[in-house]
């Protein structure tokens, strides 16, 4: 599988005095850790669906570790590459770990970098925030790149293609890891809540485990016992 975006490090000696006019040291510093984004033009890349939560950018905001927030720039999120992606001067930019971040907003949505526990390990990258309190509910969105097919005696050719898997739902306590489930036993392993209660509450409300709407009308119980 080849991805269809190639992430390169760049010299930003020409690019940082654009970046210093727009906005204050402390993202100019932020800027030079940084990478540029190249898309390739080869035919062979040209695919069908995207990458993106949304192709276009929107007025969002970074914070970062240090408390720092910058305000109105132009982020979107690459689903399929788990990066968040920012434009300066009409040319995209990718953030990594290393730039110092914990959160960003883009348009209403909220998302953090953090550790999550998964298929018995523990990983990192972005996650929604569904709801905020005690206990917080997010959301981690996946694509897949779908390879192209040739053409054969009864089909057409079809092109690489971008899929929106199904979102999965994690648990996290304020100030750690993110922890998954996907049904009312995995659940009870991680709240530390009274079992009798969550099953009432989840047989009263019908609570789906797989409907973003039961989750959050869950975490708001949760949170409020």
């Amino acid at each position: 599988m080849k991805r269809i975006i190639i992430i390169i490090t760049v010299s930003f000696s020409i690019l940082i005095p654009v970046a210093a006019q727009l906005y204050d040291q402390a993202f100019t510093e932020f800027y030079n850790k940084t990478e540029f984004i190249k898309a390739l033009s080869n035919p062979e890349y040209k695919y069908t669906g995207s990458p993106y939560l949304n192709s276009e950018y929107a007025a969002g905001e970074i914070h970062l570790t240090s408390g720092k927030v910058f305000l109105n720039i132009p982020l979107r999120y690459n689903i399929y590459n788990d990066v968040i992606e920012f434009e300066v001067d009409g040319k995209s930019y990718t953030m990594n770990e290393n730039a110092g971040y914990n959160k960003v907003l883009i348009g209403e949505k909220i998302f953090v970098l953090t550790s999550y526990t998964y298929g018995g390990g523990v990983k990192k990258g972005h996650m929604e925030i569904l709801l905020e309190g005690n206990i917080i509910l997010l959301k981690r969105n996946s694509i897949e790149l779908q390879p192209p097919e040739l053409p054969g005696a009864y089909k057409e050719a079809k092109l690489a293609n971008f899929r929106n898997l199904k979102p999965e739902y994690f648990m996290a306590f304020q100030g750690k890891g993110a922890e998954f489930f996907n049904n009312e036993g995995s659940l009870e392993k991680i709240c530390n809540c009274d079992t009798d209660d969550l099953n009432s509450f989840i047989k009263k409300n019908k609570i789906k485990f797989n409907k973003e709407e039961s989750l959050i009308l869950l975490f708001e119980y949760l949170n409020n016992k």
